[in-house]
């Protein structure tokens, strides 16, 4: 699996955004030395920094940018869609049939979370990665979480970590279909589409 952690990404943004700070100082400078540029470099760095912050927020989600600056898709927002597992009830012993579940997902250029909610539980992801390898045709988004059912459900179905591994399907992404599995040794499927 090649995961894909904004790194290669990240630093393209970074050497883009200090030529242009560096480009920035020299055209608002009016003598360019060496010490004049050493002097301009405090303003440079919060210039940098500045847009940095901005990129890393809100910027990169452009059109603009994606597919040669920013090579991971734009998940944030609200999902619905339907769940179906493995899992039986331990007082009625029978399969629990599809599950409507509503997830938001929460992304900055270096960062994504995933809450997802069902009438008996909430799960909040804790590690999060993207693995995005268009030689291979590969545009998925894994991670783990923890699951905590509501307590009055929690005897029939305890507090559970698991890990969801789903396809991105879109450009831009609608769906999002895959799998999970946990650590109460169930296993199922996740269909979202965007709200």
């Amino acid at each position: 699996m090649r995961e894909i952690n904004n790194k290669s990404g990240a630093f393209i943004s970074v050497v883009v955004i200090l030529v242009l700070t560096f480009l920035m100082i020299f055209i608002l400078s009016d003598d360019i030395t060496f010490w004049n540029i050493v002097k301009r470099l405090p303003t440079a760095v919060t210039i940098y920094g500045l847009i940095l912050i901005v990129f890393v927020k809100w910027l990169w989600k452009c059109r603009i940018f994606k597919g040669w600056l920013v090579l991971i898709p734009d998940l944030s927002g609200e999902w619905t869609g339907k769940l179906k597992t493995t899992y039986t009830g331990t007082k009625t012993g029978k399969k629990k049939r599809d599950i409507k579940i509503d997830a938001i997902i929460k992304q900055e250029l270096f960062s994504v979370s995933v809450t997802m909610k069902t009438k008996e539980m909430k799960s909040y992801s804790y590690v999060a990665g993207f693995d995005i390898d268009n030689k291979q045709n590969r545009n998925k988004i894994c991670y783990s979480y923890t699951s905590k059912p509501r307590p009055e459900y929690r005897e029939g179905s305890p507090i559970h970590d698991g890990t969801a591994l789903l396809d991105i399907i879109g450009n831009p992404p609608t769906k999002l279909e895959g799998e999970y599995w946990t650590t109460r040794r169930t296993t199922g499927t996740i269909e979202l589409e965007r709200s």
